[in-house]
């Protein structure tokens, strides 16, 4: 009875943090924190307290020099760890040129009670928990996945087990770091409860989504949500770090927890959207039209977005057909690079670019809407195979209507293109915080020199795009009115596309 009641007594408080930005990153967004929202809705399940704060909720922007802090100050959050009292603080930090601010609030919860166990989770603490730890304030990283996890650091408060038995975390042992050995992937995903929504202002999150803090441009809905229906990666493609911290093997929920999870969205906050974040949505292409046949067999009126991509050699036209009648939007694909000696031999893609331009035929003929995702500046690619990359992208925005989204190659810590831009001396500034801030966006400045290509010379290769896609855009604009509006639309709801696409800033 003893323990139970002190599992009962223990607060957990789990923390998105402020994001900050230059005026050369991108802009400030809310985001869905899914993998705070998991991990509490598993906490839950257990009988543990829980209380979820979403620092980027308030929507404010606080200006300093060229950084702007998006999201609660800093003794706003203070006031709320003070105010809450928790034992145990979670923090996620989803992206590497955000760690300053997930590290900022772990400092700020030990000022306010040294003895907050401070837990912190998300894809860097996984691929580099060094760089956690070495802070006095940080006293757990999860590694990979935290439903399990979670619970086994909270029976180790309980005092039921030790840390060294506990898999996927590392820690300190008198001032020594340690990595435990990595869990296994949670291979059956329909044991997990569904997000804990409940726990947000989902009516604030809405309304930011919609109102110029957009996670995505591409929304086509008032209430959109993101979801996640798998996790893992097979590939090994060089600039990508999904498999260091979800694990190469790929898992999946079955279409009918996907059915039950979208109903019970539709039910409980009227979702009109749903962006869906797989890296691998259609990998496993027969449970992949069986969720879409669900969806049209049980009339749910929804619109979706794979908001990542798909690979074009998982899709034929009839599986579009069965997208575009289910509710879907518009299509990405993740194409990479439009010359064939470098997808298959640099980015290790391993795609038939014959596939991609009959699938963006096919997505002509039905009228689906198609995006493309484009990556240049690898080492090992020339400035012609940069050149083909660009022309590859004009080519199927001239002939499809293919909008085309180019991003500079970024060595990403842990990646196969960070080691070796490392090893062969290509990295022009040091990979941190600060660089990240700037090259991880469409657009962004290079950090990586070669004796094939300079950053100035991919910036130069954009540019050329951008004069095409804005002349494209002038043109459809004008003979189909359906198309300027829904281009105004985005626009207005993401003002930042009219910086990046016409200032170029």
């Amino acid at each position: 009875m003893t323990s139970v009641s002190k599992l009962e007594k223990m607060k957990i408080l789990l923390i998105n943090p402020p994001t900050r930005h230059t005026s050369r990153s991108n802009n400030p967004r809310v985001y869905l924190p899914l993998g705070l929202l998991y991990i509490a809705a598993m906490l839950e399940k257990n009988n543990y307290k829980v209380q979820l704060y979403d620092t980027l909720l308030s929507g404010k922007l606080i200006k300093k020099g060229d950084i702007t802090h998006f999201g609660d100050s800093w003794d706003k959050i203070k006031q709320v760890v003070k105010k809450i009292s928790p034992d145990v603080v979670g923090i996620s930090n989803m992206f590497s040129n955000q760690l300053p601010n997930a590290l900022k609030v772990a400092e700020l919860s030990k000022e306010v009670n040294k003895d907050i166990t401070v837990i912190m989770g998300g894809p860097h603490a996984s691929i580099n928990p060094k760089d956690l730890l070495k802070n006095d304030f940080v006293d757990v990283v999860i590694i990979g996945e935290g439903e399990y996890t979670i619970l086994d650091i909270m029976k180790h408060l309980d005092k039921k087990i030790n840390l060294k038995e506990i898999k996927g975390i590392a820690y300190k042992e008198n001032e020594n770091i340690i990595i435990n050995e990595k869990a296994s992937p949670i291979k059956n995903l329909d044991e997990l409860p569904f997000p804990a929504y409940h726990l947000i202002d989902m009516e604030r999150y809405f309304y930011l989504q919609t109102h110029g803090f957009g996670q995505r441009p591409l929304i086509n809905g008032k209430r959109p949500i993101s979801m996640i229906t798998s996790r893992g990666c097979p590939f090994n493609c060089i600039f990508c770090s999904v498999h260091l911290h979800m694990g190469k093997l790929w898992r999946a929920h079955s279409p009918q927890y996907i059915l039950n999870h979208i109903n019970y969205l539709i039910c409980n906050y009227n979702i009109d959207f749903i962006l869906f974040e797989d890296d691998n949505m259609s990998l496993g292409i027969n449970r992949f039209k069986a969720i879409l046949n669900l969806i049209i067999n049980k009339n749910l009126k929804i619109k979706w977005g794979p908001a990542q991509g798909v690979r074009a050699d998982t899709l034929d036209i009839d599986t579009l057909k069965l997208m575009k009648k289910s509710g879907c939007s518009y299509l990405v694909i993740a194409i990479e690079s439009g010359d064939q000696r470098v997808l298959n031999e640099i980015i290790g893609k391993n795609m038939d670019l014959s596939k991609v331009i009959e699938i963006v035929k096919a997505a002509k003929k039905i009228k689906l809407e198609t995006y493309s995702f484009y990556i240049i500046g690898f080492p090992g690619e020339t400035l012609n195979n940069i050149r083909s990359t660009i022309n590859f992208a004009k080519e199927l925005d001239d002939k499809y209507g293919v909008f085309p989204l180019v991003h500079i190659a970024t060595p990403l810590l842990g990646t196969r293109l960070f080691k070796i831009c490392k090893e062969k001396g290509y990295l022009i500034k040091d990979v941190n915080e600060e660089s990240l801030l700037i090259a991880t966006q469409f657009h962004g400045d290079g950090l990586i020199k070669t004796p094939e290509f300079t950053p100035d010379d991919l910036k130069k290769e954009n540019d050329r795009l951008n004069r095409n896609i804005i002349k494209n855009l002038i043109k459809r604009s004008f003979s189909n009115p359906r198309l300027f509006i829904n281009y105004l639309s985005t626009t207005l709801k993401n003002p930042y596309l009219i910086k990046k696409y016409l200032f170029k800033s």
